[in-house]
């Protein structure tokens, strides 16, 4: 569906640069040899940053490549492609694309300007695409806007970030300030950040290398993190694998999650129609509890630990190697109390009538 959309239209503009916009002829295939039109403009502009502290872009149909600099200002560098079998709508649509740079007090914006809009029909089959790198000092806030257009940000990234993207990828390396992420029907890679915050929507992959502060809200996704310090997560209709996780809270529905390393806690967690497991349930864990519906929750515990699991209304528990005790009476019969090593403290998992326990030693 992604590359669909791209094909439906793609116009940025020059610019208020400092330098004449060039056109050059892009190369036609032989496929292509048949088209009227096919030509690459390039664009380009420099301003000078003084007092601004923040940097907004606007674009769309293609993709937008950050670079930084450890200098006072903004410029941008931006390729247009537009081919069409009609030459006069071809050149209203390159001729007509721009880039717009504009202030408002310390915060500046980089938009596309499509001028197409009431000169050529519509109707007209074309793709476009446009390429735009911006350059911008290191430590300035970024904000991006971006419709059918991916984002790529560098290995190092230090200013606050705050991306939308629909249709698009988000790819980017490590991040120390605030990085926030609205995601539509795409993917994100990203390595190592100290706090963030993602919404992903219909996104098929996201990935994370590593996180002190991390909260997400995923529906119709599928997350793969690796070390977690602190997990906030709500999610629908995906799955989550997580390599290591301190502590956190889950809020899920429709949705496996998986984590291999449990360290420190884990609780407040609601989960309904979706299993919850647990590869190496650490001796260090110091609290633990959730309620599951319609879901299994399997723990792999670490043969050090030593823990009380009071769990109430599950269908089905088992815990070989370990001591169990279930009620006899019918209206507590699910109940069922399993002590692990010496015992201890005690985690607290109600299973709703409808889900299983497994509990077994590493």
């Amino acid at each position: 569906m992604k590359s669909l959309l791209l094909l439906l239209a793609l116009t940025l503009s020059p610019a208020l640069s400092q330098a004449e916009p060039t056109v050059n002829n892009a190369p036609v295939s032989p496929a292509d040899r048949t088209l009227a039109f096919d030509q690459t403009r390039t664009l380009e502009g420099t301003f000078n940053a003084k007092g601004i502290s923040e940097l907004e872009i606007k674009s769309s149909f293609g993709q937008v490549n950050i670079e930084y600099t450890d200098q006072k200002t903004i410029s941008y560098t931006a390729e247009v492609h537009i081919a069409t079998n009609d030459e006069a709508y071809g050149r209203a649509l390159l001729e007509g694309t721009r880039i717009d740079y504009s202030t408002e007090g310390n915060e500046a914006t980089l938009r596309t300007i499509y001028g197409d809009e009431g000169t050529v029909s519509n109707s007209r089959s074309f793709t476009r695409r446009v390429e735009l790198t911006v350059t911008m000092p290191r430590k300035m806030k970024l904000e991006a806007k971006l419709k059918y257009a991916g984002i790529l940000l560098p290995k190092s990234n230090v200013g606050s970030v705050d991306l939308a993207v629909k249709y698009g990828n988000i790819v980017g390396g490590n991040f120390t300030g605030l990085l926030r992420i609205n995601n539509k029907y795409g993917n994100i890679k990203l390595g190592t950040v100290v706090e963030a915050e993602i919404e992903a929507e219909y996104d098929s992959d996201v990935r994370l290398d590593s996180a002190e502060k991390l909260s997400i809200e995923a529906d119709y996704s599928n997350l793969t993190l690796g070390t977690v310090d602190n997990l906030q997560l709500k999610a629908k209709y995906g799955a989550a694998k997580i390599g290591s996780l301190a502590k956190g809270s889950i809020k899920s529905s429709y949705t496996n999650i998986d984590i291999d390393v449990l360290n420190k806690s884990l609780t407040d967690c609601r989960m309904s129609y979706g299993h919850l497991n647990i590869d190496n349930f650490q001796a260090t864990v110091s609290a633990f509890d959730l309620t599951a519906n319609f879901g299994d929750i399997n723990l792999k515990v670490d043969p050090k630990a030593n823990f009380v699991i009071d769990a109430r209304n599950f269908g089905a528990c088992k815990a070989p190697g370990f001591d169990v005790k279930n009620s006899n009476d019918y209206a507590v019969r699910r109940n069922y109390v399993i002590t692990v090593g010496k015992g201890g403290k005690t985690f607290q998992l109600d299973g709703r009538e409808y889900s299983g326990l497994s509990v077994e030693k590493r």
